[in-house]
Parts: structure tokens; C-alpha cells; sequence
């Protein structure tokens, strides 16, 4: 069976092992910078930053390398994407495993015209949002969907109702987001190419792959 793209988390993600210590995500920013002849600098945002992770594999056996190898090589082809979650932040700080969030599944409430804040319904009572934390949520018109990956900024908990106070999330909400779309708090995750030129094979021996790398970038399209 052909695989389908954008690759889920199940297909690609989730056969990872991550090496402990790789680096963060990182925001890339699309900003102009000029200055004034005071010599104070002027900025502006040309476009939303998107977000970027170089990703270090742990060393292993060489069967089990050659597979993740084979999907490497595949998804190098221009074109192909995939859902990628970050490893340190799979869940909230305060439910680790899920197993809190169980089975709920959280929708926007309230997107404020500000485009920095909103509230999210559906949670347990008292469910606790870290700032550090990190939701995604799907936004843009039918049949052009497009995946939105935030860092929450405030500390909040959810009310008896399951709907939380307003909170702050960066980056800026893009435009399409609609209040009743589903929020993702469980393995939230960005659609992603890998990037041009990032990919490293790694070396082998007789038993094991090491250093197996590859730089992933968020697509927006």
C-alpha cells in the first residue's frame, strides 16, 4: 500500500527515538530590520515565524536504522510532509502522560481580536495549562487546512465548566482559526517537511547506526 501524505504521527513520529539533548524548537523569524541614523534599529514582521527543530536520533541497531533511513531518504523528496510533535512536550507539564485529558476533546472557546489570546472548552475541571506548554489546532477554509503549533504563555486551570480563563499564546493566532475547531494539548504537532540539505545518515558499524540527523521546518501549505 502507497503511503498517504502528510505522513501521521503513527507512520513517521512515533517510530523515533529522539536523542536526549538534541536541541529545542525554535521559532525562525521573517522579519525586516533597518535603521534610523540615530543608530536605533527598526524591525518588522514580513511574515509569521514558522517553526524549526534539528533532530538527533539515538544510536541504533543497524536493522532498525536502515527502516528509519528508508523514510528519511522518501521524505527528502520535495513535496512530501509530515506531523511532527516535540519530543520534550508532548503533553502539558501538569498531565504528563494524558492520562488527566483521558478521553476530552478540547475546542477553542474564544479567539480574542487581539489575535494573541483565546480560552479553550471541553477540559476537566481544573485542568492545568503551564506556561511553556505547547497546543495545536487546524485552522483556514475546508479542504485547505492548515496546522497552527502555539506556546502557552500564561498559566491558567480550567473552570468547572471545562472552559478556561483567556490566556496568551505565541506565536499571533493566523487568520481562519473558528471558534468549535478541536485543539490538539495531546502530542500537538506541526505539518513539516524536512529541510534541504539537513539530512545526515550517520555512521555504522557492524552492530549499530550513530548520529543519524535531520533539520525539520513547519509548512504552512
Amino acid at each position: 500500500m502507497a503511503w498517504e501524505y502528510p505522513l501521521s504521527l503513527a507512520d513517521f513520529y512515533d517510530r523515533l527515538r529522539v536523542a536526549i539533548g538534541s536541541p529545542n524548537w525554535q521559532l525562525m523569524r521573517n522579519d525586516q530590520t533597518s535603521g534610523l541614523g540615530s543608530g536605533q534599529p527598526l524591525s518588522a514582521e514580513l511574515a509569521s515565524p514558522l517553526w524549526t527543530l534539528p533532530v538527533q536520533l539515538v544510536s541504533m541497531g543497524n536493522d532498525e536504522a536502515d527502516h528509519i533511513l528508508a523514510m528519511l531518504e522518501m521524505l527528502c523528496h520535495p513535496g512530501r510532509k509530515f506531523y511532527f510533535s516535540n519530543p520534550k512536550r508532548e503533553y502539558p507539564a501538569a498531565d504528563p502522560s494524558g492520562a488527566t485529558l483521558g478521553a476530552a476533546t478540547p475546542t477553542l472557546h474564544t479567539i480574542a481580536a487581539n489575535n494573541r489570546q483565546l480560552r479553550i472548552t471541553g477540559l476537566p475541571n481544573g485542568y492545568r495549562l503551564t506556561v511553556g506548554d505547547m497546543l495545536a489546532f487546524d485552522y483556514g477554509p475546508s479542504g485547505q487546512k492548515r496546522r497552527a503549533l502555539h506556546r502557552v504563555t500564561e498559566t491558567v486551570s480550567a473552570l468547572s465548566s471545562g472552559v478556561t480563563p483567556t490566556f496568551e499564546v505565541f506565536p499571533h493566532i493566523r487568520a481562519g482559526a473558528l471558534v468549535g475547531d478541536p485543539v490538539f494539548l495531546a502530542k500537538p504537532a506541526i505539518l513539516a517537511s524536512v529541510m534541504p540539505g539537513s539530512f545526515n545518515p550517520g555512521t555504522a558499524d557492524t552492530v549499530n547506526t550513530h548520529g543519524v540527523a535531520f533539520d525539520i521546518i513547519q509548512r504552512l501549505i
